[in-house]
């Protein structure tokens, strides 16, 4: 609910700028905003259904208003979450999602990438899955970033794409944006096995939040290709990276790896957006 009220507010600031706005009204409402962000820094759903926020904004009250929001939604998840962070700990109800990270290299201007890093097992006991889990975590080294990986809060069979994990997927990746400075635009996932299952499931499903998506020894299982056309689009590489000498060569088992990023520009049919590299897992 947070983060829809964020949204709707930061829609509002942006799309009224169309309307030829007076610069004194715009005024005025930019400064009642600084005045409800005062009182109410918690950014509540209500803020969207103000008065001010229908008023059309100029381009400068617009870009004012939209670091104002950012800076109060940044202050208040600091503030709220630090001790899950701090446990690198995710709960939603009865669930946990722990996690580790490794950073890489020098953080780049405009922020860090991120990389989420998804184990394999599944339908299995839990000491099969922490093994899993612990391998997961040095499986790659990156060039820059923050190389992710997490632990599923289920030992099932579709571990990683029960519906629970698209809300703890978009609280942990909101959590690295705001505590690790990470590029909202620069954020993959990529999984081996029963991970690999997920990221077909995930990618389509969170198409919005990733740059790139990889599969190494997954199952497409339901998703089509065509479900990828709007935001992954298969290439042969998600990004530049290397595997530790341990994984060098493609796990027993494994017969190939797909890996999707974002078109540069719509693709003009199925198979010039899905490209498959065979003996890379």
């Amino acid at each position: 609910m947070r983060s829809i009220a964020l949204f709707l507010t930061l829609s509002i600031t942006g799309l009224v700028f169309a309307e030829s706005p007076d610069a004194a009204r715009s005024a005025a409402a930019l400064e009642s905003l600084k005045t409800e962000l005062a009182a109410d820094p918690a950014l509540s759903p209500e803020l969207a259904a103000k008065a001010f926020a229908k008023v059309p904004l100029t381009k400068a009250d617009a870009a004012a208003a939209r670091q104002l929001l950012w800076k109060a939604h940044v202050a208040f998840i600091k503030k709220d979450r630090a001790g899950e962070v701090m446990d690198k700990l995710i709960k939603d109800g009865k669930l946990e999602l722990p996690y580790a990270f490794k950073s890489f290299g020098k953080k780049p201007a405009g922020g860090r990438s991120l990389w989420i890093s998804l184990h394999g097992g599944g339908g299995a006991p839990k000491e099969v899955n922490d093994q899993q889990w612990n391998n997961q975590k040095g499986l790659y080294q990156l060039e820059e970033g923050l190389y992710l990986a997490p632990r599923a809060p289920t030992n099932t069979w579709n571990l990683w794409h029960e519906s629970h994990i698209d809300r703890l997927f978009t609280r942990l990746i909101e959590d690295f944006i705001v505590f690790e400075d990470v590029d909202p635009d620069r954020v993959y996932v990529m999984g081996y096995s029963a991970g690999g299952d997920g990221v077909y499931q995930l990618a389509p499903r969170m198409a919005d939040s990733f740059a790139a998506a990889a599969m190494m020894a997954g199952h497409p299982t339901t998703p089509r290709r065509s479900d990828f056309g709007t935001s992954p689009s298969p290439c042969k590489s998600a990004a530049r990276m290397r595997p530790t000498a341990a994984t060098r060569s493609p796990p027993s088992g494994a017969k190939s790896s797909t890996s999707f990023a974002r078109p540069t520009r719509p693709a003009t049919s199925t198979s010039s957006r899905f490209t498959r590299t065979r003996g890379t897992g």
